[in-house]
């Protein structure tokens, strides 16, 4: 069962970066092992968020780039983040307008 969920968490986080990255950005996952920890981190060169967007982004329903509203109804990013509480991890997030958005998951 966790097995299925955190494959939720991936499949999130990669389709998120794929949809806010232009056709020309560039996607990168990687995964460590820090100190015990698992971490993986999906990065993205696309339109990035705003500090206001990152402080609710977790929120259910909550969309910040308004114009992709027909692509997703805002239960992805805060599905990630119960999913990792259930399994006693974290998500992290740093972004930045136009800069793209870095997402860091610890287990």
């Amino acid at each position: 069962m966790k097995r299925e969920l955190l494959f939720q968490v991936w499949t999130n986080l990669i389709a998120n970066a794929i949809k806010f990255s232009n056709e020309a950005g560039n996607i990168s996952i990687q995964l460590r092992n820090r100190q015990g920890d698992i971490q993986l981190i999906v990065s993205d060169e696309g339109i990035g968020m705003s500090a206001q967007t990152q402080a609710h982004i977790f929120d259910k329903f909550y969309q910040g780039d308004t114009s992709r509203r027909f692509q997703g109804n805002g239960l992805g990013l805060a599905l990630c983040k119960e999913i990792l509480d259930k399994c006693g991890g974290k998500i992290y997030v740093t972004s930045g307008l136009g800069k793209g958005s870095v997402f860091m998951v610890t287990l």
